[in-house]
């Protein structure tokens, strides 16, 4: 089984999901021999990536995507972005459908920013604080500034421009 094949009536009868908590319980005893009870929570969270999975048919369906055809009745055309980042709240109102390029704006920064602003960095080689920002593929030189409250201010012109639909 492929993971569209799963239909949202499929997923009903084998699946509650509670979107105030964002827990999936089991309908029906499952698993080889009925060893998992109705009404047990289903899934768990993986070592690898952090997201919870749910294993069905020999198919591991990743939580978020299923609490999504559960809820809207169709499987979604991009990524399910966790709107807090924890990759296993899978709350209904933590959940949005996002493009992948929207998915990349909502994450930590990274650990090694020393600026405390994405895009914004120290340039050692002229000795001034340089802001830049990534359209797709491209990245763009928004120029270097004496002061980081410059580059800080280019930065955020910009995505006013290039992500007006940042929340």
């Amino acid at each position: 089984m492929k993971t569209k094949d799963l239909s949202y009536e499929r997923l009903h009868e084998l699946l509650s999901y509670d979107p105030e908590s964002g827990i999936f319980t089991w309908v029906k005893n499952a698993g080889r021999h009925g060893r998992i009870k109705a009404g047990s929570v289903a899934g768990n969270i993986s070592k690898g990536h952090g997201y919870e999975q749910i294993n069905m048919f020999g198919v591991l369906f990743k939580s978020h995507r299923l609490a999504w055809l559960y809820m809207t009745g169709e499987w979604p055309n991009h990524e399910i972005d966790h709107i807090n980042r924890k990759r296993a709240d899978n709350r209904w109102v933590n959940l949005r459908e996002a493009t992948r390029q929207e998915n990349l704006k909502n994450k930590e920064q990274y650990t090694n920013n020393t600026s405390g602003f994405a895009g914004v960095s120290w340039r050692n080689d002229c000795k001034k604080w340089w802001a830049r920002i990534s359209i797709g593929d491209k990245r763009i030189s928004l120029g270097c500034f004496e002061q980081k409250e410059d580059a800080v201010v280019a930065r955020l012109d910009a995505e006013a421009v290039f992500y007006p639909l940042k929340s």
